[in-house]
């Protein structure tokens, strides 16, 4: 059950003391952006007489297998203290509209989780048509995350004509599991470039230096389906065409704004190789994609216009 909050002290092995410190600091206003920081926010704004502000950066109720013991929990914290809450955001559109529907009596805005303007190169690099380089960064490099279907597609192509660069704090092990899959396809390893992990602001520097930003993810629970990667945001302020899974959430993205890449379907990859493919026979198609994509980052996906429904949303919670 949920007795004493049971729940929230099982799942967030902080709580408690997140708790304490939120209810020592009387403010105004509370803001929570992780499930830990739920009961937080609701207690303290509640000592205080204050308001609450709760974003959801995932559909957190979907993170993991839908019958487990760690599931009802989630349940049970989000259905207990989101009533409480004076005002949710969601880091997606399709995670707000999720959360809509079991909180049909909140209103749910999306604040999208971009980065700063000021990342975004001048214009889009000269880069020579081949090879046809990729891009791929995360804070770490893994199995399952979409890069086994990459690495495939690569195997479709000649040498000279596709490069990988994979960005992102890896193990030996790791590396090396790459390394055997690339040799497994006989790639060479000369196709693999590794980066270490990067200051944020460094990142759309060296990503803008690649033809293609790739979002990999593929749908191992419902989280993943919904959710937008802050990558499509990066990829954008760096001039890559982005070439994406078919999540909800990412075939929706490249919907509402087309011109930017493509989509293929999830670990399938004869049908990556095909997305590559017609880049690589019509580069002007490629270089398109690039100047919009920077296009689109600089006039409506960075955070400096993002911020302002942040605030927005901020000032009217505090009006109330």
């Amino acid at each position: 059950g949920d007795q004493f909050d049971a729940a929230i002290k099982s799942l967030v092995l902080f709580s408690q003391e997140l708790n304490s410190v939120s209810l020592d600091n009387k403010a105004d206003l509370y803001i929570g952006h992780n499930l830990g920081s739920l009961t937080a926010i609701v207690k303290a704004s509640k000592k205080y007489n204050a308001k609450s502000v709760f974003d959801f950066e995932d559909f957190h109720r979907g993170e993991l297998e839908q019958n487990s013991l760690n599931t009802s929990m989630i349940i049970k914290v989000e259905d207990r203290y989101i009533p409480n809450v004076t005002s949710i955001s969601a880091a997606s559109p399709a995670i707000a509209q999720a959360y809509g529907v079991i909180f049909s009596n909140k209103s749910i805005k999306t604040i999208n989780n971009c980065f700063l303007l000021e990342y975004a190169i001048q214009e889009i690099k000269s880069i020579p048509q081949q090879p046809l380089k990729l891009f791929w960064f995360s804070q770490y490099l893994g199995k399952q995350r979409g890069l086994e279907a990459i690495i495939k597609a690569m195997s479709f192509f000649r040498e000279e004509e596709i490069k990988l660069t994979l960005l992102g704090s890896a193990s030996t092990n790791i590396k090396q599991f790459f390394n055997n899959l690339m040799e497994s396809y006989n790639l060479k390893p000369e196709q693999l470039v590794f980066l270490d992990t990067l200051p944020e602001e460094d990142i759309a520097s060296i990503a803008s230096m690649h033809h293609i930003g790739l979002a990999s993810e593929f749908v191992h629970n419902q989280n993943r389906d919904l959710c937008l990667t802050n990558k499509l945001f990066m990829y954008l302020l760096a001039g890559n065409a982005i070439v994406a899974t078919d999540t909800s959430a990412q075939k929706s993205f490249l919907e509402d704004n087309q011109g930017i890449g493509s989509v293929y379907e999830q670990e399938d990859a004869i049908d990556l190789s095909r997305v590559f493919k017609n880049y690589i026979d019509n580069p002007e198609l490629l270089d398109t994609h690039r100047k919009n994509a920077l296009q689109l980052g600089k006039e409506k996906y960075n955070w400096n216009i993002e911020k302002k429904k942040f605030l927005q949303n901020v000032e009217q919670v505090l009006a109330k």
